[in-house]
């Protein structure tokens, strides 16, 4: 499917996206298996408070980003839920975490946006994967849940390949509803949580493609 436009759709507006993310969109909606990484650079809600993030043992009381954590975690960082938050990830299965959900973020040094952290219950069971961004009302966007997969392969996933997938699946769900047709050239590609890709949304306009992003990951 040929592009000549792709724009990011934001407060009525249209704006260039970089050529990288342009053809990696095009390339999955062609069934490419070459896709491009969109960068996470912006997303930032004006007034948010990012929380605590824990730091190693012996760090002075009263130091900025001190927590009750007895030592410091290896592997990825870590969004710790508050109590009795967990079940709306792990039972109920909502796309976004927000910040009034988040305990402390265990890790050091701190995730940045775009960062792939894993989202766990109080006692630090895992939940999912997802996209962080501090400065989000949506702390964490979640990608994957824990129960996709095998507790033994429970490990980061690569997110340039799990992207590219979601939009494969996204691509085969609207070839089987039989689009685009004789009848219409004009549907929504990927709608956002419905595909799985939080923030993201692409509709196919006959030759031309428009990205509509409220996520800081989908930017570039």
């Amino acid at each position: 499917m040929h592009s000549p436009f792709l724009g990011t759709a934001r407060c009525g507006k249209l704006v260039r996206v970089g050529p990288v993310y342009a053809r990696f969109i095009s390339g999955a909606a062609r069934g490419s298996t070459q896709p491009a990484t969109p960068s996470d650079t912006q997303g930032a809600v004006k007034g948010s408070k990012a929380p605590a993030v824990s730091t190693p043992a012996g760090t002075p009381a009263g130091t900025p980003g001190s927590s009750t954590s007895s030592s410091t975690p290896s592997g990825p960082p870590r969004v710790v839920l508050k109590g009795g938050k967990a079940k709306l990830f792990s039972e109920f299965q909502s796309p976004t975490v927000y910040g009034g959900a988040v305990d402390r973020v265990v890790g050091r040094p701190a995730p940045k946006t775009g960062d792939v952290v894993l989202v766990c219950d109080g006692a630090e069971t895992p939940i999912g994967w997802g996209i962080y961004n501090p400065n989000s009302m949506f702390r964490v966007r979640l990608m994957q849940l824990a129960d996709e997969v095998d507790e033994a392969e429970l490990q980061q996933p690569d997110f340039e390949q799990l992207l590219h997938k979601r939009l494969q699946q996204a691509v085969l769900l609207r070839q089987r509803l039989g689009l685009p047709s004789e009848q219409t050239n004009v549907y929504r590609l990927c709608n956002s949580e419905g595909d799985r890709l939080s923030g993201l949304i692409v509709d196919v306009l006959a030759d031309h493609m428009v990205v509509a992003s409220s996520a800081a990951w989908a930017e570039s």
